[in-house]
């Protein structure tokens, strides 16, 4: 901390008390030396938010992805053909629609699962799966993209 606090004290002496005396040429490297420095930080900073950034988005996607086909994979092992279609969309409507469909990263890693898990399975699965899909009213963003 003291050399910190030492080296702000130097450059503060010779940026602002001696520079005037420095010949023409080490001003400008004095110059040219500080501006690099500057951009170095700053890439340095840029990178490091860059990253932990991508590793926040990594994180994110991770969690909800895990989320989401936890609950279609609960649909799989629930669904009976003897409920009827329209009692097992009925008991898994309301946990889907605690989910914050208006994030649009969740939205997107909804209808990938939803997509996926149809393509999957046949039959009263994906019919299942599909009215799903209707009644979050999630056709409305596919047809956006």
């Amino acid at each position: 901390m003291f050399i910190i606090l030492s080296t702000g004290a130097y450059l503060e002496n010779l940026f602002f008390h001696r520079l005037p005396f420095f010949p023409e040429n080490i001003r400008i490297s004095l110059f040219i030396i500080m501006f690099c420095l500057i951009a170095t930080v700053e890439i340095y900073l840029y990178v490091f938010l860059k990253k932990a950034k991508m590793k926040r988005e990594k994180y994110l996607q991770a969690k909800w992805k895990e989320k989401i086909s936890n609950m279609l994979s609960n649909i799989i092992i629930y669904g009976d053909e003897d409920d009827g279609l329209e009692k097992v969309v009925d008991h898994f409507l309301p946990r889907f629609k605690k989910l914050p469909l208006n994030n649009k990263r969740v939205r997107e890693i909804l209808i990938d699962e939803i997509r996926v898990y149809h393509a999957n399975f046949t039959g009263f699965t994906a019919d299942v799966l599909k009215e799903l899909f209707v009644r979050l009213k999630l056709y409305q963003y596919t047809l956006k993209n």
